[in-house]
């Protein structure tokens, strides 16, 4: 099978344009390639020129996805990881990124910033409020224990 040089190019095209909307993980731009009904061999190697040449890095948008995720969305790591590793990212990559990017303190920020947003004072938790409260900021995606040392009264 002889793949045109204008199927490359309309492919190149197409990743150009949806790259001038935002970022995309590598493995997000084969699905929208491939569900568009370009063959696989082709998005295959036209992602990859694209990314020796500098303009696809899984790095690059994992870092910018973070930045927006601690910064806009005020998620966890947890969550982090879980929205990265939809988009395709390696494990071994989510993990250096998330540990560059969310140390404890910005963990322990990160929760005070909810808990002044709710409004919670931790010494008016009653048991049954403190595990609402615990139960919600591990669905934004905080590590169990760091949730439970930062809901202790003081």
């Amino acid at each position: 099978m002889s793949v045109h040089p204008e199927d490359r190019q309309e492919i190149k095209d197409t990743v150009f344009r949806l790259l001038s909307y935002r970022l995309r993980s590598v493995q997000e731009l084969r699905q929208r390639l491939t569900q568009k009904g370009y063959g696989a061999e082709v998005v295959q190697s036209v992602l990859k020129e694209l990314q020796s040449k500098g303009y696809l890095d899984d790095r690059k948008f994992g870092r910018a996805f973070i930045h927006d995720q601690i910064h806009l969305k005020h998620a966890g790591p947890h969550l982090i990881r879980k929205r990265l590793a939809g988009f395709g990212i390696p494990g071994a990559l989510i993990e250096s990124l998330v540990q560059e990017a969310c140390s404890p303190s910005v963990e322990e920020e990160l929760i005070r910033y909810w808990l002044n947003k709710k409004k919670i004072r931790v010494e008016d938790l009653d048991y049954q409020s403190r595990g609402r409260v615990s139960a919600f900021l591990t669905r934004k995606g905080f590590s169990s224990e760091l949730v439970r040392e930062m809901l202790q009264p003081k």
